[in-house]
């Protein structure tokens, strides 16, 4: 099987963004391990609404994985994995239609979710927990970042992380999704800073302007792009992209290509490399 070659990118331009053309050290001090990340829901004890036990977090899945200060949209390693995310923010019209198509595949994908997807649509955001979707921070209330101070960047982290916390009973810390795809060198090491890890996407399926995006037009912009190792950015309002899951999948299987949660790529990045990065 043919692996498709990949690299680690930082800080594309897009949305209007200054662009960051040098990668930023990695934090030798980042937290590594899932007892180092915890929360102060976590230190009070707080219960997950839809087991009663301790909520999940993120940071247990990523043990091996260090935190690196730069928006991360594709992976220093070859491999067949590509992983499927979506975003949430202010309609779940579409949630019914993904739910349905991943668990056919007994699929599993990343979802980007604000608060106010939260607290407009519990019952959507605690079924994708439920169904075991990994669940990531996408903010509280989608502002443009670079136009943020950095106080209001840490609340829009801190009270994303409570929502999510509180209604899906997993702590989204470290993975996070900056809104609009609109950062700079300030605003990522702001996010850095506040033991995030900033995902961005390799291929977008489109289908969040302009015109709704049809069935057909989402399905052949992905099978017809897709390569190892792509970041892929859907959106849970999106019905032409819901409906183009079944063929996406079909088409994944068909090129040996596996869908994979984005824990699962960035805690696969092989010690090595991330070696090399620090020494730049």
């Amino acid at each position: 099987m043919k692996l498709t070659r990949i690299a680690l990118a930082f800080a594309v331009f897009f949305a209007g963004c200054n662009s960051t053309k040098t990668p930023l050290p990695i934090n030798p001090n980042a937290p590594t391990k899932p007892t180092e990340m915890k929360t102060a829901d976590n230190k009070t004890g707080a219960t997950s609404p839809t087991t009663g036990a301790a909520p999940k977090s993120n940071a247990a899945k990523l043990a091996n994985f260090r935190l690196v200060s730069a928006d991360l949209d594709a992976l220093p390693y070859e491999t067949n994995n590509v992983a499927i995310t979506f975003d949430g923010g202010a309609d779940d019209k579409a949630t019914t239609l993904i739910l349905k198509a991943l668990k056919e595949r007994n699929a599993h994908c990343t979802f980007f979710l604000t608060g106010f997807f939260c607290r407009r649509f519990p019952e959507t955001a605690r079924a994708l927990a439920d169904a075991g979707h990994e669940i990531a921070s996408h903010s509280d209330t989608h502002p443009h970042f670079t136009k943020c101070s950095d106080a209001k960047i840490q609340k829009e982290l801190a009270n994303a992380e409570a929502i999510i916390e509180k209604t899906c009973g997993v702590n989204p810390k470290p993975l996070f999704r900056f809104p609009y795809g609109d950062r700079d060198k300030r605003s990522i090491a702001a996010v850095y800073k506040e033991g995030y890890q900033s995902v961005r996407w390799t291929l977008d399926a489109l289908d969040a302007f302009g015109e709704p995006k049809s069935e057909a037009f989402v399905g052949q912009r992905i099978t017809g792009k897709i390569k190892g190792g792509d970041i892929v950015l859907m959106h849970v309002s999106s019905v032409g992209s819901a409906k183009a899951l079944p063929r996406i999948f079909a088409h994944l299987e068909q090129k040996g290509l596996k869908p994979v949660l984005v824990s699962e790529l960035l805690n696969d990045i092989p010690e090595t490399p991330q070696r090399k990065l620090a020494k730049q």
